[in-house]
């Protein structure tokens, strides 16, 4: 008994039974078979890492793609979520639209947007209820408020047209999207008059 130990353990002169080598190759296959698995499924795993990784990059996923297109894309909205500063600034009366940032006259010293009313804007506008998407009016928009979210590396501004309840969105200073606030207009009024509580024109506006 002791002998045939010693063979299957660590061979011997005249090498281990038939039967201890089989059970040698039976130990040595799920070894092996373990690890050629672990590298086929080695793509998908990466893959699905990259794919984490990119969708941690930009917008919420919860966010419509109404609202999305809106802003420009999925890293507009993500500035919105998550910009490092949030100012207003005031526009001169009858500012009309232009497809250009530059191309507007901005009040020369904007307003921080505390931290609160900031969170405040950042979900009316990402809501996809706060918009009329199925008309257009006819109206011609003056712009009194520029709103602008900045990160590291990109601006979005909305501009606001708070009697025809109109916006206009600016990514880096380019338009990028244009829409009716109408079921949104009571709340982005209430934050907009809490920013500037003694300018009468916005305290006017209804």
């Amino acid at each position: 008994m002791m002998r045939s130990v010693a063979f299957c353990s660590n061979g011997g002169e005249s090498g281990p039974p038939p039967g201890c080598r089989r059970n040698r190759r039976l130990l040595r296959r799920p070894f092996v078979s373990t690890w050629i698995a672990a590298l086929a499924l080695l793509p998908l795993f990466v893959g699905a890492l990259v794919g984490c990784t990119t969708n941690n990059v930009g917008a919420d996923p919860r966010i419509d793609a109404n609202v999305v297109e809106l802003f420009g894309g999925k890293k507009s909205v993500g500035v919105v979520q998550s910009p490092t500063q949030v100012r207003a600034y005031r526009l001169p009366a009858e500012t009309r639209h232009q497809p250009v940032l530059a191309d507007y006259d901005f009040d020369e010293k904007p307003l921080d947007v505390p931290a609160e009313s900031a969170d405040a804007l950042q979900t009316v506008l990402l809501d996809a209820d706060t918009y009329i998407w199925d008309r257009d009016k006819s109206c011609e928009p003056s712009y009194g408020v520029r709103l602008e979210f900045t990160s590291k590396q990109d601006a979005v501004n909305v501009l606001l047209c708070l009697e025809c309840n109109i916006l206009a969105v600016y990514q880096n200073g380019k338009e990028v999207g244009y829409q009716d606030f109408d079921d949104g207009a009571a709340r982005i009024l209430a934050i907009v008059k809490s920013l500037y509580p003694d300018d009468e024109e916005i305290q006017s506006l209804r």
